[in-house]
């Protein structure tokens, strides 16, 4: 079995300093432009866009007030659904 060779000036190759990786990062966030700020993406507001404004009150007064709370919330109510209508539909497939 050969042996790995990790002496690095044999093939040339030159330690990057931390300043080169500084300046890769700073090319990369200057390239960054436009786009739309964070609160205004459609996905953080996904799961809220189609709560009544009465149900996003009763959650508020629940403790549920932030959105990945909301989506807790969501997704348990949805678990539920989905369980009843998986049921549902083996009993109908037992008929």
């Amino acid at each position: 079995m050969a042996k790995l060779n990790l002496d690095l000036t044999e093939i040339e190759l030159n330690e990057l300093s931390t300043a080169s990786f500084q300046e890769q990062d700073e090319k990369q966030e200057t390239k960054k432009t436009g786009g739309r700020p964070k609160s205004a993406n459609p996905a953080d507001k996904r799961t809220t866009m189609f709560l009544s404004s009465e149900e996003l009150d009763f959650l508020d007064e629940m403790g549920h007030i932030t959105r990945t709370n909301r989506t807790q919330y969501l997704r348990s109510i949805i678990r539920e659904k989905m369980e009843d209508f998986k049921s549902k539909k083996a009993i109908n497939m037992l008929k």
